[in-house]
């Protein structure tokens, strides 16, 4: 039987790498599979860094994931951080192939890897034994090629994770539970005027463009509806309408009880989209009304990410990335 699995796209950092890596939990062991293509031949350091933060690209992912303060090494050595995965060799095609296992890599628990960063390094890891403080930091691994936010995929069952998160999409969309309601507040560009809907999916799989990702985040199988319905008649992905200027710019600023950033039903590793059309907020009078609200299209998507700012998150904006 299968174990609850994660996903990564790769998207290129001011190179051609990209790529999509598989993760799955099989007991205490995570198996980790996928393919990164456009790299330089050699060794390319291969990490899971703290955040699943890309506004500004792979350097707001900020350190490798590290929740044991642990100096760096290699993914066999005792000291190491959990995020210390290697490297990947890539052949005279610059292609890479991945098949590792990693007891200290989990797709569930509280020290998850789902919402955080995996970043393919320009440069070998020298895993940890460089012989000066770089090596022990970073394995002296080089910059960041290639990056993807981790997310969940189609046989996930929980996650307890952290109460910040982050979304990158043609704007940036930014998520905090002080203990309370959601608030979810950003601004997307490159709308037509007019009023888009705006949903969390069930997956934060974009291997195949938004698509992959799944349909309205839906735990309780209710039917569509809006915000305002709270959690008696709506998806808990229900987020209803942002509004686009004649400049195509759309302000978000959402105050919602039913999303959570914590618990069983986490939002984080998960897709957030915004659709070509209005959402009819489950009162259109018709089946596809009650699944969709008759939204259209997703015209952008983006994986709900662990953000850098959090008390939760254990480090430090000022840290060293």
């Amino acid at each position: 039987m299968s174990g609850p699995k994660a996903v990564c796209v790769l998207l290129p950092n001011n190179s051609p790498v990209k790529g999509v890596i598989h993760f799955e939990q099989v007991g205490d062991t995570c198996k980790i599979t996928g393919e990164v293509e456009g790299l330089t031949e050699g060794e390319h350091g291969f990490h899971v860094h703290q955040f699943g933060d890309g506004t500004n690209g792979c350097t707001s992912a900020g350190p490798h994931f590290n929740p044991k303060n642990k100096t760096h090494g290699g993914p066999t050595d005792e000291t190491r951080h959990y995020g210390d995965l290697g490297n990947i060799r890539a052949g005279s095609d610059g292609k890479a192939k991945i098949d590792m296992t990693d007891k200290l890599v989990s797709v569930v628990g509280p020290d998850s890897v789902v919402g955080r960063t995996i970043v393919v390094h320009a440069k070998k890891d020298d895993l940890g034994k460089g012989g000066d403080d770089e090596s022990l930091k970073t394995g002296n691994a080089g910059p960041r090629v290639a990056c993807g936010v981790i997310g969940i995929s189609k046989s996930i069952d929980f996650l307890l994770v952290m109460a910040h998160a982050v979304c990158h999409l043609a704007g940036d969309i930014q998520g905090t539970q002080p203990g309370g309601p959601c608030v979810i507040r950003g601004i997307l560009q490159g709308l037509t005027e007019g009023h888009h809907g705006i949903h969390i999916l069930e997956y934060g799989d974009i291997s195949q463009g938004c698509k992959s990702a799944g349909a309205h985040f839906n735990p309780h199988n209710k039917t569509h509806g809006g915000p305002e319905d709270n959690n008696s008649n709506r998806h808990a992905g229900d987020l209803g309408n942002i509004e686009a200027d004649d400049q195509g710019q759309a302000e978000v600023n959402i105050t919602d009880s039913v999303v959570s950033l914590t618990g069983e039903y986490s939002v984080i590793g998960r897709t957030l989209e915004v659709c070509e059309g209005v959402d009819d907020l489950g009162r259109g009078g018709h089946e596809l009304s009650l699944t969709t609200g008759n939204s259209g299209a997703c015209l952008a998507c983006g994986i709900i990410g662990i953000a850098k700012y959090s008390e939760y998150t254990k480090v430090s904006p000022d840290d060293s990335v």
